[in-house]
Parts: C-alpha cells; sequence; structure tokens
C-alpha cells in the first residue's frame, strides 16, 4: 500500500504538470490501484468474526451459483439443424440468434459439458 501511495503521488504530480487526459487516465489508475491496495491490506486485518461472517456470505453466495446453474436448462440453446449452441436467444424476438459457437471459444465448450452432464444436451 505504501508503494501504491507513492505512485498515487507521481501521477498526480505528472497530471499537475502535464494536464492532458492521458495524465488524467494515469492519474486516476494510480488513485485506483492505491485504493485496492488498502482495502487488501484492511482485509488481511480482519478479526476472526468478520472473516467468518464473509466465509457465510460466499458459501450461500456458492449455493445459490450452484442452485441457478442446475435450475437452468440449456436444450433451448440447441440449434438442431447446425448441432451448435447459438449464442443467444433475442427475447424481443422470441428466437435464437442466428450466430452459433464452433465450440472453440472457452465458454461454449464449458456450457456444452455442462449441459451434456446435466442431461439437457445429447452428446
Amino acid at each position: 500500500a505504501v508503494l501504491a501511495g507513492e505512485i498515487r503521488k507521481l501521477a498526480t504530480a505528472i497530471h499537475t504538470e502535464a494536464a492532458s487526459p492521458k495524465s488524467d487516465v494515469i492519474a486516476d489508475w494510480a488513485e485506483r490501484l492505491e485504493a485496492t491496495c488498502e482495502a487488501h491490506v484492511h482485509d488481511s486485518h480482519n478479526d476472526e468474526g468478520a472473516v467468518a461472517a464473509l466465509r457465510a456470505k460466499l458459501l450461500a453466495l456458492r449455493e445459490r451459483c450452484r442452485r441457478y446453474a442446475f435450475e437452468m436448462d440449456f436444450s433451448f440453446l440447441m440449434r438442431q439443424e447446425r448441432k451448435l449452441l447459438s449464442i443467444g436467444y433475442r427475447v424481443e424476438d422470441r428466437q435464437l440468434d442466428e450466430s452459433c459457437y464452433d465450440l472453440l471459444a472457452s465458454e461454449a465448450r464449458l456450457t456444452s459439458l455442462f449441459a451434456i452432464a446435466k442431461g439437457d444436451l445429447p452428446t
């Protein structure tokens, strides 16, 4: 956090001198870096009660995400004629997007494997 503070001071000095859009971006990023580092230092000094509360929140979030994933039915994304998953569903038009994943994208691979494992899609 100390080094991040020094970086922020240097970036602020540069921005004061240059007063350009680019120096403004640098100063903004340096402020964000310092704030993030300070937050990490603060988090590392939390008492056991705060850590236990955070752990409970994260476990609840994990369970909620798991429930959402298993409640989803991915079968409607399958374009039968192409044997590929559509990249999405256009709610306004009530139809699948014409474009499909070619299974090279990592999210398409993961979705396909997950949907097959759940039984939503055929192998």
